[in-house]
């Protein structure tokens, strides 16, 4: 044991680092750091190499641990982070924030094979280290046992999401926490068990009132739920816009606009709860409508021609479409900057 050479040579609080996560595919990497009370207590006899113990032991012993250490440390390093820095970079720097997150200074740091540029504490990067230092391998239970714990939640999750119900909550959720980033001064309710009234309803003030409908499927919307949007927005005599997040909606194009009376419709597809493209159907019944209310004036009944409508809906796809490819164009040149 490393451990015990350094004790011998009047050195005390070591810390071991480990990591979690460096094959995987998905989740955060994991990194932890303890400083143990005693390398050589009895009570660490079963400590060892995470990936050598099942899930329950390294679960018992992570309570041991715990209760052995004078200090210790998780940290996590984001999907997001690993793929812009890449995994070695940041199991590197998730290895320094590990050491930095403890409450005590080490006097001496062991690493599991890789050395850390720049690191003033004394330290030494050990080859296997989970193998033969006890430190190392306490911290590889600490790192292991907690990111188990987030991807059996992650699991857990998306078992759930696949229910529709479910999915059909959190796609809720979203847009309305979309909603209200997008019109902080509206007053926005959730009419989803509101019979004849869509998901959402959204009363801006000097703006029409509109009607927000949304769907959460991996398939194309049916023509049933079509037909039911327009009933409800018949019954409540509002403006309604339908969002597929995900899919297409059967018999209507992309940003299609279908006038019912005197209240717009817009249908689209493959939202993803983008508001960029949400605000372009918010601004198309903003125009629509001011228009309409001018025809109104002084009319008993509007009658549009199909053909107008038609070719209306023509320009305004077109139109959209390029708007939507410039918005992309513009997040891509940010995104990669």
């Amino acid at each position: 044991m490393i451990e015990l050479t350094l004790i011998k040579a009047g050195i005390k609080n070591i810390a071991g680092v480990d990591e979690a996560g460096r094959g995987p595919c998905a989740g955060p990497l994991v990194v932890a750091c303890v400083i143990l009370k005693d390398p050589l207590s009895p009570d660490l006899n079963d400590v060892k190499d995470s990936k050598e113990l099942s899930p329950k032991a390294r679960e018992d012993l992570y309570k041991v641990v715990v209760d052995n250490s004078l200090a210790y440390s998780i940290i996590e390093v984001s999907v997001s982070e690993i793929d812009s820095l890449g995994l070695h970079k940041c199991n590197i720097e998730g290895m320094r924030r590990a050491i930095n997150a403890l409450s005590i200074k080490p006097e001496y740091v062991l690493t599991d094979g890789y050395p850390i540029p720049g690191l003033t504490t004394p330290n030494l990067a050990v080859w296997k280290g989970d193998q033969v230092a006890i430190s190392i391998s306490a911290a590889s239970i600490l790192a292991k046992v907690y990111r188990d714990k987030i991807m059996n939640e992650l699991s857990e999750f998306l078992g759930k999401y696949k229910n529709s119900s479910y999915k059909g909550q959190f796609g809720e959720n979203q847009l309305e926490s979309v909603l209200n980033q997008m019109f902080p001064s509206a007053e926005i309710l959730n009419t989803t068990g509101i019979k004849a009234s869509c998901d959402f309803r959204v009363n801006r003030l000097d703006l029409p009132t509109i009607l927000f409908e949304t769907k959460n499927y991996d398939r194309n919307v049916t023509l049933d739920e079509v037909k039911k949007f327009i009933r409800d927005i018949e019954e409540q005599k509002c403006h309604g816009i339908f969002l597929s997040q995900h899919s297409g909606i059967t018999s209507k194009q992309n940003f299609q606009i279908d006038i019912k009376g005197s209240n717009v419709l817009v249908y689209v597809h493959n939202v993803d709860y983008c508001p960029q493209t949400i605000k372009i159907a918010t601004d198309i019944i903003d125009s629509l409508s001011y228009k309409l209310a001018e025809l109104e004036e002084g009319i008993d009944e509007i009658y549009i021609p199909k053909e107008i409508i038609e070719e209306m809906n023509l320009r305004i796809t077109h139109t959209c479409k390029i708007w939507v490819r410039m918005l992309q164009y513009c997040l891509d040149i940010m995104i990669n900057r």
